[in-house]
């Protein structure tokens, strides 16, 4: 019988094999060795990420804007605002492992895609004009995350053969089972406390991740200083500034709360939404519309 943990090793460095069979593969090897940490990024690869979950750091991809000129073609997108350019170039991809390799298999070297409605009429507004906007990728990006969960993988099956946990066919002993749980599991906690932090969020934040839209308070918080730094460029009129900043004390007030109420956090972001929205035509009260609507959809 072969040696399953190094038949893994070998098909890694296989290019003909799919990182889809690679990961299907390491989670039948990690739930026989009740690793659950590496089985559930397994299970997350290969069934992708839920909208709500922090994505590991080489699921970002950046993306390049252009607008359909019907006379022209394809003509560059130029955002005026950094911090908006910033926020809408990088993304993470919560697509399945199988997509990801549909899109790293295509012919064209670069991708296309559609962009939301609510974007598409950001852009319509900062640019004042009715012109189709389209994402373009490098085709390399998506080769690139399929190159580092195959990576991953093989570090994996190392720390393993370290161990001496090989399997027989798809049988481990006890105590391959014991050192797995005694020596690998500090390995995969390592992996995956770096790539999505989940192991450093407080309790303030676990609380409110599990009732709210997915904001994490860290996000909130970091929204609120981009607003309190850039409001009085936003091209709202000075009354409606004073709510605006009644409004932001009073979301500093609940954010420092034991336990943040979500449901009044929503409702006072959306409140001050809806006076950005009166400061029509102006780029930072758009770049602010998009960010509350990111982290708070409706």
């Amino acid at each position: 019988m072969g040696k399953i943990v190094l038949e893994l090793q070998n098909d890694t460095m296989d290019d003909t094999k799919k990182v889809s069979y690679l990961l299907t593969k390491a989670l039948v090897i990690a739930r026989k060795l009740q690793l659950e940490d590496f089985a559930n990024w397994c299970n997350k690869e290969l069934e992708g990420y839920d909208h709500k979950d922090e994505k590991p750091s080489y699921r970002k991809i950046n993306l390049i804007y252009k607008a359909w000129n019907p006379y022209r073609g394809f003509i560059p997108v130029v955002i005026q605002d950094k911090k908006f350019q910033e926020t809408i170039s990088e993304q993470d991809v919560d697509r399945s492992i199988h997509e990801i390799e549909e899109y790293a298999s295509m012919s064209e070297t670069t991708l296309k895609f559609s962009i939301n409605p609510e974007l598409q009429r950001i852009f319509s507004e900062m640019g004042n004009l009715q012109f189709e906007i389209t994402a373009f990728v490098g085709r390399g990006q998506y080769i690139r995350i399929c190159q580092q969960i195959r990576k991953l993988i093989l570090d994996w099956t190392i720390e393993l053969e370290k161990e001496g946990i090989l399997g027989d066919d798809l049988e481990f002993t006890t105590t391959e089972k014991e050192k797995a749980k005694d020596e690998i599991h500090n390995y995969g906690t390592m992996i995956f406390g770096n790539v999505t932090k989940s192991d450093f969020k407080s309790e303030i934040s676990h609380s409110f991740n599990e009732d709210s839209s997915g904001a994490s308070i860290e996000e909130i918080r970091s929204l609120l200083d981009q607003i309190v730094q850039i409001k009085d460029k936003s091209g709202v009129d000075s009354s409606e500034l004073a709510t605006i900043n009644s409004t932001l004390e009073a979301l500093q007030l609940e954010i420092e709360q034991k336990v943040p109420n979500p449901s009044k956090v929503s409702s006072l972001f959306l409140s001050m939404k809806s006076i950005f929205e009166n400061a029509a035509g102006s780029v930072i009260a758009s770049g602010i519309i998009y960010e509350i609507n990111r982290l708070f959809p409706v």
